[in-house]
């Protein structure tokens, strides 16, 4: 079985979602449109990316990763996060994209950095020397809300689909390739250095000249 993972060009430099595969998932949420997500595999691949290195943040993640790397469970993100914890993360994400991109990109003394506004959570009026969200209590705004119902609408959906036990699969091997296999790697590695330096003492015996090694081995 083959898999499109994750499109080299997805992201900016800092490591961002590019704004276009933003724009796309959010206009395919709008639209309620199920077999366009699948269809787009820039899209789909990066949700996946998504879900495991940003939406994972709403469980416990440690644990979380524990259990899809255990073979025994065999368990994938989306049965360690539920559709409406996915919804609320990207509805985060969504909000915030374009401020956090500002403030990335600007000189570390631009007042931008103190800026919080987002998309649906921005300080439009004021009354006296106090600031008020808009349109309701909780600081989103109306537009805000109902994107959020459209995700949790979504995203219970695309559980719901034909297509979502294959797409399980596919984050499965996202998980395997890029949290198992990179942490293997990295043990090798570390394991490899540790070789390489007991070879280097073993080669050069001079190293152990100024140890004192009297009755060490015994009379």
């Amino acid at each position: 079985m083959s898999f499109i993972i994750i499109a080299g060009d997805s992201r900016t430099a800092s490591g961002a979602p590019k704004a276009t595969i933003l724009m796309a998932l959010e206009g395919i949420i709008n639209r309620q449109n199920v077999a366009s997500f699948f269809r787009n595999d820039d899209v789909n691949s990066w949700y996946i990316e998504f879900a495991h290195r940003y939406a994972i943040g709403a469980v416990d993640k440690r644990s979380a990763e524990a259990r899809m790397s255990d073979p025994q469970d065999s368990v994938d993100i989306f049965h360690e996060i539920t559709y409406k914890q996915e919804a609320y993360m990207f509805l985060v994400l969504a909000n915030n994209y374009m401020g956090w991109q500002v403030r990335l990109e600007a000189d570390k003394n631009d007042k931008c950095h103190k800026l919080s506004a987002g998309k649906w959570t921005q300080v439009t009026k004021t009354t006296g020397n106090k600031s008020l969200r808009v349109a309701n209590r909780s600081g989103w705004s109306e537009d805000g809300i109902g994107f959020y119902k459209s995700c949790m609408m979504f995203f219970k959906d695309l559980r719901s689909s034909s297509e979502f036990q294959s797409y399980r699969e596919k984050a499965k091997y996202w998980h395997m390739v890029n949290v198992v296999g990179k942490r293997n790697e990295s043990v090798r590695k570390r394991a490899k250095r540790g070789r390489g330096a007991i070879e280097e003492d073993n080669a050069n015996p001079e190293a152990f000249a100024d140890w004192e090694t009297d009755g060490l081995w015994g009379s």
